[in-house]
């Protein structure tokens, strides 16, 4: 059991010191705030499973809580249910933040007669 935690905290340490690309080293705070929203329009897409392109979310604002963690609102049409929806998500970066090492849904909103109202789930 010892050995099993030693690895996992072996791991996770590794996963966040180290880093992919190092795409974000030598950036300006305006090209960081851009990779942070690159990355999570990426995030978006792949836990929409790919049904959605990137270029059909609107990333209303990004909020910046910490050095590495953001509060993100993101709306997009949902064909399945043909409603505009709206998720806040929370998410907590790599230090060099190019990559995301959890993300969290907050809430899901959806437009009814033009306010947006808890989905409630």
């Amino acid at each position: 059991m010892k050995k099993l935690l030693y690895t996992l905290m072996v791991t996770l340490i590794f996963i966040g010191c180290g880093s992919n690309t190092n795409e974000s080293k030598s950036l300006s705070d305006d090209d960081k705030m851009k990779l942070v929203e690159k990355r999570i329009l990426q995030k978006r897409v792949q836990k929409g499973g790919g049904m959605l392109k990137a270029d059909a979310f609107n990333v209303q604002n990004i909020k910046k809580l910490g050095d590495s963690t953001f509060q993100a609102n993101i709306s997009f049409h949902n064909p399945m249910v043909d409603m505009e929806i709206r998720v806040t998500d929370y998410y907590i970066f790599t230090a060099d933040l190019d990559s995301i090492l959890l993300d969290s849904t907050i809430k899901v909103q959806s437009k009814v007669e033009g306010d947006w109202v808890d989905m409630g789930w």
